[in-house]
């Protein structure tokens, strides 16, 4: 009888294990919406994250340290363009999709999309023609030809760029999370790294940094038509049904200041390597994009989470549910908290053995990666600060501290990068990075009266 005891006990605690699971799978509340994206959204980063990364390393040991560099000054500057060329339509998206849906007004959000398409594609097309005027009229012989290239090709897919992210926000607000992140995380680098490997090991070709943007733009087309097509499968069938209504006024008042939140944002987290690249060259450049790259996966746990958390917080706030938006935070700082640290944790012990991957060059970046890894800790740490902000109308003084943030992070890599190279961006960036997450968190707390942060978890409401 003693022997059935231990068998008995294993059923019932699988039992209840299976009840648990069971129970996030079926549960309709935030929290159970919250865990069951971030599981999708895990997975699908998770996957999205390695096959960049080995797309990355294949790029730096074709390209080496100098066309690298290029290309990531390149891919740099075409994310903040980008941004420019959204005007904020991404998470405007973000935040009225699931409201709209979720009150079945139709034609709203019909005229939602309908408009944030049009203003996109018009400034990524403008944004483009102006690209290409200064490139070729204005600058001329002034850079190089692979530099003026490079350019030239990485700006030709800012419009598509644009419509992507529109459409990422279009699904994460439907939540339909695999179809929203796949197009881009999962298809677009295989893509390109099928194009980069077999040009130079199946055919023996040569690489240049034009060649490498100009198939990552083939590979970003790619992923824009098959996202373009699940989001058609995904739009209700009520709203093509409908007329589109707009409320252009009220949407601009919102979008504005979450366009230069999202610009200032970017800004901040890629000044660095575009300075680098005009300030120290693109090798500098190169050897620091190998660090940040690493560095980025610090958050990785937290941007699985954000995916989801977005959509969820502006449905909360619209409710004034302030004690299950409190409930869900605490979930996600768990989470976030248990993966984040031990990557901390493998990223300082063998960051040269990682930077390695990349070339033996890169080694020389392992002091800029545990800088860039500490400003990052604290970014994870802190939690979806702002995404608390920007969903819950404090878009205005979110905008404030992030513009002293750009400030301070401007006038860091001007005084640093020219004495201390890597190291002074990295520290510039690490500083900026600790700076903007704790005076969110302080205001968050102060407003609203919840906290994103791990410091919850420890009861700690200071």
């Amino acid at each position: 009888m003693n022997a059935a005891v231990p068998s008995l006990i294993g059923y019932r605690r699988s039992g209840l294990v299976r009840k648990y699971i069971s129970s996030i799978f079926s549960g309709s509340t935030p929290t159970h919406l919250l865990a069951r994206g971030s599981l999708v959204s895990f997975i699908i980063q998770g996957s999205g994250a390695a096959l960049i990364f080995l797309a990355e390393i294949i790029l730096a040991r074709i390209l080496g340290a100098q066309g690298y560099g290029l290309f990531a000054t390149v891919m740099a500057s075409l994310q903040v363009l980008v941004m420019v060329a959204l005007l904020g339509s991404n998470n405007l998206l973000l935040r009225f999709v699931p409201i709209f849906s979720g009150t079945a007004d139709w034609s709203h959000l019909r005229g939602l999309v309908r408009h944030c398409s049009l203003i996109s594609l018009t400034l990524g097309i403008s944004i483009f023609s102006a690209a290409t005027l200064l490139l070729v009229v204005v600058i001329g012989d002034r850079i190089s030809t692979d530099t003026s290239w490079a350019f030239l090709i990485g700006m030709a897919i800012l419009p598509v760029a644009a419509l992507s992210l529109q459409r990422q926000s279009i699904l994460r607000g439907l939540h339909f999370v695999a179809a929203a992140l796949s197009p881009e995380l999962i298809v677009r680098p295989l893509v390109l790294m099928s194009l980069v490997a077999g040009l130079t090991w199946g055919l023996g070709k040569s690489v240049s940094a034009p060649m490498a943007l100009a198939m990552n733009g083939l590979a970003v087309l790619v992923a824009f038509l098959l996202g373009n097509y699940w989001l058609r499968r995904a739009m209700p069938a009520g709203v093509m049904a409908s007329p589109h209504s707009v409320r252009i006024h009220e949407w601009l008042r919102i979008a504005v200041p979450l366009f230069l939140i999202a610009g200032l944002q970017l800004l901040i987290v890629r000044l660095d390597i575009m300075l680098l690249g005009v300030l120290s060259g693109h090798e500098q450049a190169g050897h620091y994009a190998a660090a940040s790259r690493i560095g980025d996966l610090i958050v990785f746990a937290l941007a699985s989470a954000n995916i989801i958390v977005g959509p969820l917080i502006a449905g909360l706030h619209a409710r004034n549910d302030i004690a299950g938006m409190q409930r869900m935070l605490v979930t996600l700082s768990k989470g976030v908290m248990l993966l984040t640290v031990p990557l901390v944790l493998v990223i300082v012990l063998f960051g040269r053995s990682i930077l390695g991957f990349f070339g033996g060059e890169y080694v020389s970046a392992y002091v800029p990666l545990l800088i860039l890894v500490c400003g990052q800790l604290i970014n994870a740490l802190s939690g979806p600060v702002d995404f608390v902000m920007a969903m819950t109308g404090q878009q205005v003084k979110m905008m404030q501290i992030l513009v002293l943030a750009a400030g301070l992070n401007l006038a860091l890599n001007f005084a640093l990068i020219p004495q201390f190279g890597l190291i002074g961006a990295a520290s510039a960036t690490a500083i900026t990075t600790a700076f903007w997450n704790i005076y969110m968190r302080y205001i968050v707390l102060k407003r609203l009266g919840v906290d994103a942060s791990v410091l919850i978890l420890l009861g700690r409401r200071v």
